[in-house]
């Protein structure tokens, strides 16, 4: 994400407008002008969540309405999120991700299943720790 705030990434299918969508779903009183290594690009970021999965964002509301939509990006059946951290903590383990580079969550695991259940393990764990 950070190489996606100044231009498209090498390493993954983000794109610069991806880096700054998710700062004008904040910022929705006003435009948010792109900038590519700190040169106004003259384009403006749109309002939405990096991965698609997680649903639109509305930008009308007032800013507490918003971080409400923004804070159900990652239900808990979306999952994305419970993968991510048992991804990392696996390579801090094992010294390699399920899924490699450890920043690259859209290229396929080497065990899908051990993944899954990794990260439903995490969600039982937390939710289950909070009662």
């Amino acid at each position: 994400m950070k190489c996606a705030s100044c231009h498209d990434s090498f390493i993954d299918t983000w794109k610069l407008t991806t880096a700054y969508a998710p700062g004008r779903h904040h910022r929705a009183d006003r435009q948010l002008e792109i900038y590519r290594c700190d040169k106004p690009t003259g384009r403006h970021a749109s309002p939405r969540f990096v991965f698609p999965r997680a649903g639109t964002i509305d930008a009308a509301p007032a800013e507490a309405k918003r971080l409400e939509q923004f804070a159900g990006c990652d239900a808990p059946d979306n999952g994305r999120f419970t993968r991510t951290i048992a991804n990392r903590i696996w390579q801090r383990l094992m010294g390699r991700g399920i899924v490699h580079p450890v920043d690259v969550m859209a290229n396929r695991p080497w065990n899908e299943d051990l993944l899954d259940y990794l990260g439903v393990y995490l969600a039982i764990r937390s939710t289950t720790s909070r009662s």
